[in-house]
């Protein structure tokens, strides 16, 4: 037999799988009886804790067995204090979760002297191109042999 719960507009008593009442055609609702919040009766678990509405549903949502470590997401059991490759220390509050992770990281661009340095090394791998280039064909200029692409 079906548990019954009772109509919150008339009273009359409803199976507790019903979603209105027989008597008043009311929407019926189902208290969480985890955290006392109140659902619709088609709900199978609670919107706020997750607990199972319906008998035979899990009555928690589960851990994940794997977790990510939020500073060089390497895989860690979830029982895991400390990050198995980075050595990071998990808490409690911050690092289980496994949540997404943007893919483009904010950064600032590169320095003055971080763009002059790479300048100094194109314009070597130029110079030696262009002497390689002359070894070559010592009889063409750089824009003959460009030209003639």
């Amino acid at each position: 037999m079906t548990p019954a719960m009772n109509c919150p507009n008339c009273g009359e008593a409803a199976k507790l799988d019903a979603n209105f009442c027989v008597g008043c055609g009311t929407r019926l609702i189902v208290a969480c009886p985890g955290c006392g919040e109140v659902n619709s009766a088609d709900s199978r678990y609670c919107h706020t804790c997750g607990r199972g509405l319906v008998p035979g549903t899990a009555s928690t949502p589960s851990r994940p067995a794997v977790i990510s470590c939020p500073r060089c997401r390497a895989s860690n059991s979830a029982e895991a204090d400390f990050c198995y490759s980075c050595g990071l220390p998990f808490d409690e509050g911050r690092g289980r979760q496994t949540g997404t992770v943007s893919a483009v990281l904010p950064g600032q661009p590169a320095g003055f002297w971080i763009r002059a340095v790479a300048a100094i090394i194109d314009a070597l791998c130029l110079a030696a191109v262009e002497f390689m280039l002359i070894v070559i064909a010592p009889g063409i200029s750089l824009d003959i042999y460009l030209g003639n692409l």
